[in-house]
């Protein structure tokens, strides 16, 4: 009839009647599937399983006696009990946990919520918040005392902080304005941070480190990144060419970007010109992984800290200015040929075709499957007495700026 309810109860092995309650002798009878029927009326439900069913309806399972009657109304596979409670999220600290730091000091989570800092979805912050990985990126930095650290992108200073305690001189460049006060108010009176409010990409680098490198004392500097995932090939560009600057960069990249640039080599498919930029100018080492838990809020994908051992200028390999130009030009379609792609290159002193056998390199190969050496050697041909002195103030060439 409209509007009436049947069900049919599958049963594992045969068991008493199910009419009535169930017997006094037994709290619960064995499993049992029931399906709930309904005739096909206006706005009624079908035909369907109780596993698909949206709201289970537990006097049915009350009324056969079986297990099931024991669950919560809706299915859970938990007790009553356990679904009272809050089940805890791995990777974040609880709200009544203690600050991870010592001394009574305030977690990240609590200067947060003490700065009123809301994270910006334009800029794509994602705040550090898990103290292993904060003091896990400074002992890979391996700071010292008289260390002078280039931070970019402190956020609410988590990683600032954690700098500071290794007694190294800090400049921290922060884009977002409206956190430039709150660094000011959470470092008051802390004479070795150095606190700029600047784009990094429009940022004197240069001699602003090289300004403090001289009241240090020291020769060399150290990078520490925390970046949107969007700008970190353009600052990678912009730093890896000061090898007579930085002796080491630390810098967070998405998971797999990482592990593309650390350990890609040529013939693979993700091979690009930005693997020969990193190579040509640093020796990366993927560090370790980071979840997205060690964030707030936490992002989309799954993040990795790479260490760049910078080159001096004079490790580099020989070339002349115009080399990236060169490797620009070759990575424009990565489908063609390699020979079809520098046609369009203007400066050959050498056919194209004639250097690449020169140069011991197959007729057909394409720009993803040439080495880096490859690259240096065929760029010499077609170049000859290139000015390879030029080579370390050579870092303004276009495609590096």
């Amino acid at each position: 009839r409209r509007g009436e309810k049947v069900a049919v109860v599958r049963m594992r092995y045969a068991m008493p009647s199910l009419q009535g309650p169930p017997p006094p002798s037994r709290r619960a009878l064995p499993w049992c599937e029931c399906l709930h029927v309904r005739a096909p009326a206006p706005g009624r439900l079908q035909l369907r399983s109780s596993l698909d069913c949206p709201r289970r309806r537990r006097s049915l399972h009350v009324r056969h006696g079986c297990r099931r009657a024991l669950r919560p109304a809706c299915g859970s596979t938990r007790s009553a009990s356990a679904a009272s409670r809050k089940p805890e999220r791995r990777g974040r600290p609880r709200k009544d946990a203690p600050p991870p730091e010592e001394g009574g000091e305030r977690s990240e989570k609590q200067w947060l919520k003490a700065l009123r800092v809301k994270p910006n979805p334009g800029l794509g912050q994602n705040f550090l918040i898990e103290p292993q990985v904060i003091y896990g990126i400074v002992r890979v930095a391996r700071c010292t005392a008289e260390d002078v650290v280039l931070e970019i992108g402190p956020g609410t200073g988590a990683l600032t902080n954690a700098i500071l305690a290794t007694g190294a001189y800090v400049i921290a460049v922060e884009k977002d304005e409206s956190l430039v006060p709150r660094l000011e108010e959470r470092f008051a009176g802390n004479g070795r941070l150095q606190l700029e409010h600047s784009d990094i990409l429009k940022f004197d680098v240069r001699a602003k480190v090289a300004e403090a490198l001289e009241r240090q004392g020291r020769k060399r500097a150290i990078v520490v990144s925390n970046l949107p995932f969007n700008v970190t090939s353009d600052v990678l560009r912009k730093l890896l060419p000061m090898g007579d600057l930085f002796k080491k960069c630390v810098v967070m990249l998405q998971d797999e970007a990482a592990k593309r640039l650390v350990d890609s080599s040529a013939g693979d498919n993700n091979f690009r010109q930005m693997n020969l930029l990193v190579h040509f100018y640093a020796k990366p080492l993927y560090a370790f992984f980071i979840p997205p838990a060690a964030f707030y809020p936490p992002p989309g994908v799954n993040c990795a800290i790479v260490v760049f051992g910078m080159k001096r200028p004079s490790a580099t390999p020989a070339v002349g200015p115009k080399f990236w130009s060169f490797t620009r030009t070759a990575f424009l379609a990565r489908r063609k040929m390699l020979r079809n792609n520098l046609k369009s290159w203007e400066g050959s002193a050498v056919p194209v075709e004639e250097a690449i056998a020169q140069a011991g390199l197959p007729d057909r190969v394409r720009p993803q499957e040439v080495s880096l050496e490859e690259y240096v050697r065929l760029f010499n041909i077609l170049m000859p007495g290139a000015d390879v002195a030029a080579r370390a103030d050579g870092h303004s060439d276009e495609s590096t700026t």
